[in-house]
């Protein structure tokens, strides 16, 4: 960064520098005043089967997992691979997420599955193996299909892959763990150690590799202990975030380690495929806080409208609900306090930098609905001036990112990050302005949505298309289109139906190919959802940029969601499925 920030804001709650645990194997196995080992810590399921983990049953995993993998000569400063298969449960991950951290090693978590990309990621990441639970993916399905490419590339990369059912029964009872091998592990690691590497858009639309050491996770679980977080009242009871492969989601599962407090786990796919088991699942866990994008939040209240008595059973516990990952939305903040009678609550953070802001934390300002909330202890949000009233976000942290894994090396995090964000400053609080640039923005689950990648996707595409505009979605997975067409006025919607049929089996003929190579999820988040026409070429600024003015109602229109609207195409992705 070439300026220092004209304006720097931090929390009046000082830090607790140092305190708390010494490295991971700590926290996992220290034993604390009163603590009851047969408490769960981690909330899940196995396809129907209801599926908990105790604090103990953790311990005894965890040194069962750390002997399994030293008679496979895995080492305990490898790097591991942890792969979720779409539709599998989410609970071996997290066992052998913890379990590996405790242990020392260092673990690259994809949020999802770019196959062309797997291979590189494992070799910057230096992976030595991968962990997987390939076991729960039925015969013929579409992810015993990915799960034999992917075997099919570890086998070109000469890298060894172990199921987490067949081969380390990870979730089977394990005998109680040896002391002095409880010992080796406290010893094996420090807050220096390196911890896990999370995948995140870049600006050119390719992931890259975010790399935290383990002091950044206890660091931020310390801070959130500072702020008060961790209150019965606010986040310490049960919790709920909906993909663990993600900066979110294991933060979540460390803390629910660090309050003894469990962390409820559901297949994120079933709240789509699956809603009235979903909705099951919630009511045995009975969450009472969920940090989510908008998304998430849409998701429960289109269940209440659609399951409304299972999703009053499933939902009836929550007390504290968060919305993080994606811009404010004031009108769900409305439909959620008028369904629920609960306050949506905000934050604010990124990959590269986990919670930075809260506006459940304490701070000098008031923290006001719709605002990215007061900084965590320790934290300082600094201000560069940009246009106007706007300013550019940058971060310091105590517990941000080491850095970025290069084919090179590591490239260390700088003193500031900056997050590309555009605030304004308000008597309440700081307010999120949009992006400095448009290299990506994320849609309502708090997925990135890089457009050079998206765009890619589309490139080339037959005539009448001339060019495409992408938009985030509210309410559903995948992205909106703005197509604009030849042969139609230029400016003017098109509401022509041999046009739009004609643009609609251009756009299923894409998909087609591109089901073939990209990995379900980023095909559910990254491929067009729903799509107007519009006459070519778009209108451009002096800039070259879109006049989104120009386009305001159409994009609108495209944006609102399960709307019938004429001149709007909606796309059945699951014919691909």
């Amino acid at each position: 960064m070439s300026k220092a920030p004209d304006a720097v804001l931090s929390s009046p709650v000082p830090f607790p520098a140092g305190a708390g645990p010494a490295n991971l194997a700590e926290l996992v196995f220290a034993p604390r005043p009163g603590e009851d080992p047969s408490s769960q810590v981690l909330l899940g399921h196995l396809g129907k089967t209801a599926t908990d983990v105790s604090l103990a049953d953790l311990r005894r995993g965890a040194v069962s997992l750390a002997g399994k993998l030293s008679a496979l000569g895995i080492g305990p400063k490898d790097t591991v691979a942890l792969i979720r298969l779409p539709r599998t449960s989410e609970l071996p991950i997290a066992l052998a997420a913890a379990a590996l951290g405790a242990r020392g090693n260092r673990t690259l978590l994809p949020m999802y599955l770019e196959l062309d990309a797997l291979g590189t990621w494992l070799e910057t990441s230096d992976v030595r193996a991968v962990l997987w639970n390939v076991g729960e993916a039925a015969v013929g399905s579409r992810e015993a299909r990915l799960a034999a490419d992917l075997a099919a590339l570890l086998r070109e990369r000469r890298v060894g892959a172990w199921c987490l059912h067949r081969d380390l029964a990870v979730l089977d009872p394990a005998p109680d763990p040896d002391p002095g091998l409880v010992a080796s592990l406290r010893d094996g690691a420090g807050r220096e150690t390196e911890c896990v590497i999370f995948t995140t858009s870049g600006s050119s639309g390719r992931s890259k590799l975010v790399l935290y050491r383990q002091g950044a996770i206890l660091a931020s679980a310390a801070s959130w202990q500072a702020a008060g977080l961790f209150d019965s009242a606010r986040m310490g009871g049960r919790g709920m975030s909906l993909l663990l492969a993600h900066s979110m989601g294991l933060r979540a599962m460390w803390n629910a380690i660090w309050t003894r407090r469990p962390l409820c786990l559901v297949t994120p796919e079933w709240f789509e495929e699956n809603p009235e088991g979903a909705l099951g699942q919630m009511a045995r866990m009975a969450p009472e806080h969920v940090l989510g994008g908008p998304a998430v939040y849409r998701t429960f209240l289109a269940l209440s409208r659609f399951f409304p008595e299972a999703a009053k059973e499933a939902l009836g516990s929550i007390r504290t609900v968060i919305s993080s990952g994606a811009p404010w939305d004031e009108e769900l903040a409305q439909a959620i306090e008028a369904a629920t009678g609960l306050a949506l609550h905000g934050a604010f953070g990124t990959t590269e930098t986990m919670q930075v802001a809260s506006t459940l934390a304490p701070g000098i300002s008031p923290a006001a609905r719709g605002t990215l909330g007061n900084p965590l202890p320790g934290v300082e949000l600094g201000l560069v001036r940009d246009e106007g009233e706007l300013h550019r976000l940058l971060v310091r942290s105590p517990f941000g990112c080491a850095g970025t894994l290069e084919p090179s090396g590591l490239v260390p995090a700088a003193q500031w990050f900056e997050t590309g964000d555009l605030v304004r400053r308000t008597p309440g609080g700081l307010v999120h302005a949009g992006r400095a640039a448009t290299d990506f923005v994320k849609d309502g689950f708090g997925v990135k949505i890089p457009y050079a990648r998206v765009a890619g996707f589309y490139a080339g595409l037959a005539d009448p298309v001339e060019s495409i505009e992408f938009l985030p979605l509210r309410e559903q997975p995948g992205v909106g289109a703005i197509v604009f067409v030849r042969g139609a006025a230029a400016g003017e919607r098109v509401f022509d139906a041999e046009i739009l049929a004609l643009v609609e089996r251009i756009l299923y003929g894409r998909h087609a190919e591109l089901r073939e190579r990209v990995e379900e999820f980023e095909f559910r988040h990254l491929t067009i959802a729903r799509f107007a026409c519009v006459g070519g070429p778009a209108p451009r600024t002096a800039k070259g940029t879109l006049r989104r003015d120009a386009v305001a109602d159409v994009a609108d229109t495209v944006r609102t969601p399960y709307v019938e609207a004429a001149g709007v195409v909606s796309l059945d992705r699951t014919r691909f499925a």
